[in-house]
């Protein structure tokens, strides 16, 4: 059945992860590992990362790319400024002791852009950047094992009203995979449909759907 195989490659690469952490680190890295292999096999040129889409009007698989990309690495880029040096010196000037002083929260902002516009319409500046992403990933979480599950994030918005609520890195984890699973669904859709490439059937399909087609499957 259709999803069974990455069904049981998400359950095989986290099945000796020791925290909820290592475990969306290891569910992150396994959906950056799959587009670069999408990279490699489907879409592997630079037209056909930038052909404009007229199912989904200003859309490209570039663009997608880079958008999915972007939210990994805000996240990411939040934890190594909030671990920086100035960062550390701010909380220390706190009077909490050093014995109860929490880690510093993590700020994150979504609506900011990186700007990497080379990795929408350059296949190989796209690869690069996904290759980045997989080493920030090990490098930042330690390999899932360096940043407390539930570390405060203070995630601001843009509603059009700028608001700041709470969060966890664990949640924001998540989030950031879960939406790039959502952009693999909509690059499916242009991949499949205009560009004519053949995809993988279960690229694209939320991991909840995939659990839910291997429960049906042992039913059988």
């Amino acid at each position: 059945m259709a999803g069974l195989e990455q069904a049981h490659a998400i359950s095989n690469a986290v099945g000796n992860a020791q925290n909820p952490t290592e475990v969306l680190y290891l569910v992150a890295l396994h959906f950056v590992d799959q587009f670069l292999d999408f990279l490699e096999t489907a879409v592997t040129t630079d037209e056909l990362l930038s052909r404009q889409s007229q199912l989904s009007p200003g859309s490209t698989v570039g663009k997608h790319a880079r958008h999915l990309l972007d939210h990994y690495r805000l996240l990411l880029q939040g934890v190594s400024d909030a671990d920086s040096p100035a960062s550390a010196a701010s909380s220390a000037a706190t009077a909490f002791p050093s014995s109860t002083r929490a880690a510093p929260p993590i700020h994150v902002n979504y609506d900011l852009r990186t700007r990497n516009l080379a990795a929408e319409t350059s296949h190989s500046a796209c690869v690069e950047s996904f290759e980045q992403l997989r080493a920030q990933l090990r490098h930042v979480t330690a390999q899932g094992r360096g940043v407390d599950a539930e570390r405060v994030v203070r995630l601001h918005a843009t509603t059009p009203v700028q608001v700041e609520v709470g969060s966890t890195f664990a949640r924001e984890l998540w989030f950031a995979s879960f939406h790039a699973v959502h952009h693999f669904a909509l690059i499916r859709v242009i991949a499949t449909g205009e560009l004519g490439v053949t995809v993988p059937k279960d690229f694209g399909v939320a991991p909840a759907t995939l659990v839910h087609r291997q429960e049906e499957a042992s039913k059988l």
